[in-house]
């Protein structure tokens, strides 16, 4: 499965909603003859009951490196627009930064 990209960001999962991108639209006698590997139907239940876990774990990572942006920063917090410092029942509001979101607060004390 390549990896599918947004139309916009060129490194990013793309946007649906519906499971697509998660999707494996093969057939279960495929997927099954791949992982049995030659086994009969006892030792592929055998071997499905005690490697279900490991195997489970690796489909995950194999769709974790389809849909994981590699050039994304995982610093979520956006800085603050605004700061309120009040001192002595008295607030000033000055910008922080034009680029951020919302008011932060310094100096705040109450007398």
């Amino acid at each position: 499965m390549s990896k599918t990209s947004d139309n916009v960001n060129l490194d990013f999962p793309s946007r649906m909603a519906d499971g697509r991108i998660f999707t494996d639209y093969r057939p279960n006698c495929v997927m099954n003859s791949v992982l049995s590997q030659g086994k009969d139907s006892f030792e592929y239940r055998y071997y499905l009951t005690n490697s279900g876990n490991s195997l489970e774990k690796q489909k995950l990572d194999e769709l974790e490196q389809n849909v994981k942006c590699t050039s994304c920063t995982y610093d979520t917090v956006l800085p603050a627009n605004t700061i309120m410092n009040c001192n002595q029942g008295k607030c000033n509001i000055g910008v922080n930064d034009p680029k951020g979101l919302g008011l932060d607060r310094a100096n705040t004390f109450q007398q």
